[in-house]
């Protein structure tokens, strides 16, 4: 294990085997989404952050647990994320990579904001104050 991710360190590893996958990376990644998901659930059971909206059950060793992971969750994305780009460069020119990854990104950004951050809202003008029209007039208005 120690000597793949010693190679990741090494621009020839990238260069020699271009479709070698890297498992290890593959787990990592694996475990951030793991701990990405619950980091977010958990925000609706804290009781000292702010959040969208809460949850009637609230406990402080969830937030004590998020306390221990908040520190080194972004960089531990960030450093997959780096990773997966180098790899993903090294396969692929620049313009035609910039261009494949505007549409994987443009794509879930657009969905995001048509569905997901309504949903959100909605839910969060209902519980803090008591939004009384229905979810397609607040779409609607929204839009």
């Amino acid at each position: 294990m120690f000597k793949s991710i010693a190679k990741w360190w090494q621009p020839a590893a990238f260069v020699s085997h271009p479709t070698e996958r890297f498992v290890e990376l593959d787990w990592l990644r694996v475990l951030a989404f793991g701990l990405l998901v619950f980091y977010h659930t958990g925000m609706l059971y804290t009781q000292n952050w702010g959040f969208h909206f809460k949850s009637n059950y609230l406990s402080t060793e969830i937030e004590n647990l998020m306390l221990f992971l908040s520190p080194w969750r972004m960089g531990l994305i960030w450093f997959i994320s780096g990773a997966a780009l180098s790899c993903l460069l090294q396969k692929s020119p620049l313009p035609q990579f910039l261009m494949i990854r505007t549409v994987k990104i443009l794509l879930p950004l657009l969905v995001g904001v048509w569905f997901v951050v309504p949903i959100q809202l909605y839910a969060q003008m209902q519980q803090e104050v008591g939004l009384t029209l229905s979810y397609v007039e607040f779409y609607i208005a929204f839009f």
